[in-house]
């Protein structure tokens, strides 16, 4: 499995004020990259995770507009 993407999972809030969980599944899905080439990275685990991101993984973050560009 090739790393090209580490997913910064988390909260967000949504327009109507609401709290939301952006799982993996769903960040990828809203930048456009396969899961295949992810690492999703818990904030609970990122410690542990460290040694396993390339160095030329792009990162990819909750945006709070929710204006996301295709990376795929």
């Amino acid at each position: 499995m090739t790393i090209k993407y580490v997913l910064h999972i988390g909260e967000t809030v949504d327009a109507d004020g609401n709290t939301v969980w952006i799982d993996g599944d769903r960040l990828a899905r809203l930048y456009g990259v396969p899961m295949s080439q992810c690492l999703i990275l818990n904030p609970a685990e990122a410690d542990e995770l460290q040694d396993m991101i390339p160095e030329d993984a792009t990162h990819l973050y909750i945006l709070e507009d929710g204006k996301y560009p295709q990376c795929f």
